[in-house]
């Protein structure tokens, strides 16, 4: 995920449901959550049709939500660089670099993000304390791609190029795995175990992306963190991406422009094989049950369709946003484990277009939000 060093000053937002008037009805059956939506000089949140804007300076990006709807951006500004954020009220950290993506572990009680390296060269990998108000930075060797564990106190992380281990986030050390992986895909933890593409075959770099590509054979594995063993789920041949789902694992596998979606259960069994040509992202409903995915045209529009175990839905096309085609989509199976395109009810899905977010409701019409570059369905806040 190597992004051009910017040379500014950076803050970072994290903001609660003081932002939006809705607030949870314990009598729905799923939570429909809100729209988040930005641009690169504010912040919104659609309520009841109309969008109740937030407090925001500066130029904003990676907008990204806890799992009980706070938010965290970074704004870009200020000098030095520092860390804005609001958990109940709102406060400012410095921060060594400008991050550009951000992980918050399933407790909220801490966020993961990476930045450039102030030396230019390399990353920055950084641990936001959100109750100490605390940033933590470790620069060589430099987690590239990483996921929480379940319980918010560990992550699972590509350190140093190829290799994989296992972070403490308390203190910081590593334990490395024996697996070597190239830097793509991103690896996965969760309460099935830590899922892991390891390198059989050969890899590549080029000068652009110095980092081990996966290549020839490759076999996905799922680590058991406690007992250590080891389960091989399914071997690829070629470059994958792993999407997981409550009941299944999304595989997005080929060259670009030749790929497919391989679908198969947590035993390794197949159950589909959906999708064709330029696949740009995919992600589960948060309930488990539809898979959405693009396919790309010759144009540049991608297509949405959705599965569910039956017929393929197929949706508009549309033409990306720049923020959306440039910052996320050529990383989308790490922004898959931060980003929901989903609302928390699995009802629609957001894409953010060239002419604004459109809201795809599952069976019904869409919606268009003009003036938005960027969008992520969030959980709604507890009231206060």
């Amino acid at each position: 995920m190597p992004h051009t060093s910017i040379a500014v000053a950076v803050a970072v937002g994290v903001i609660v449901g003081a932002c939006s008037t809705s607030t949870t009805d314990d009598t729905s059956e799923a939570d429909p959550g809100r729209l988040v939506l930005w641009n690169e000089e504010s912040i919104g949140v659609l309520d009841s049709g109309e969008v109740d804007s937030i407090d925001t300076s500066g130029e904003i990006s990676q907008v990204t939500a806890a799992g009980d709807g706070t938010l965290i951006w970074t704004r870009v500004g200020g000098d030095p660089p520092s860390v804005e954020a609001v958990v109940g009220s709102r406060f400012e950290l410095a921060t060594p670099t400008v991050p550009f993506f951000y992980e918050w572990n399933p407790t909220g009680t801490r966020v993961a993000f990476l930045g450039n390296s102030p030396s230019g060269s390399g990353l920055v990998f950084g641990l936001i304390d959100v109750e100490d108000e605390a940033v933590t930075t470790i620069e060589s060797p430099a987690p590239f791609f990483f996921d929480w564990s379940p319980d918010g106190e560990r992550l699972i992380a590509h350190v140093g190029g190829a290799a994989l281990g296992i972070i403490e986030a308390e203190t910081g050390a590593v334990q490395e795995l024996p697996e070597a992986s190239g830097a793509f895909p991103a690896p996965l933890w969760n309460e099935r175990g830590i899922v892991v593409v390891t390198r059989v075959g050969p890899t590549i770099s080029t000068p652009v992306m110095p980092v081990a590509y996966q290549a020839a054979t490759s076999t996905i594995v799922l680590i058991d963190p406690d007992d250590d063993s080891r389960t091989p789920l399914a071997e690829v041949d070629g470059p994958v991406r792993l999407f997981p789902g409550a009941e299944s694992l999304a595989l997005v596998g080929g060259v670009a422009g030749d790929q497919r979606v391989e679908v198969i259960g947590w035993d390794g069994s197949a159950v589909a094989t959906l999708g064709e040509g330029a696949i740009d992202l995919a992600q589960w409903s948060p309930d488990g049950t539809t898979l959405l995915w693009t396919e790309r045209r010759a144009d540049g529009r991608l297509t949405p369709k959705t599965w569910s175990g039956g017929d393929v839905a197929v949706h508009e096309a549309f033409q990306p946003s720049s923020i959306f085609a440039t910052a996320y989509l050529p990383f989308w199976d790490q922004y898959d484990r931060t980003v929901s395109l989903w609302s928390p009810d699995s009802g629609a899905f957001a894409v953010a277009t060239t002419d604004g977010v459109i809201v795809n409701v599952v069976g019904g019409e869409s919606s268009t939000y003009p003036g938005w570059e960027m969008a992520i369905w969030t959980a709604t806040p507890a009231e206060g």
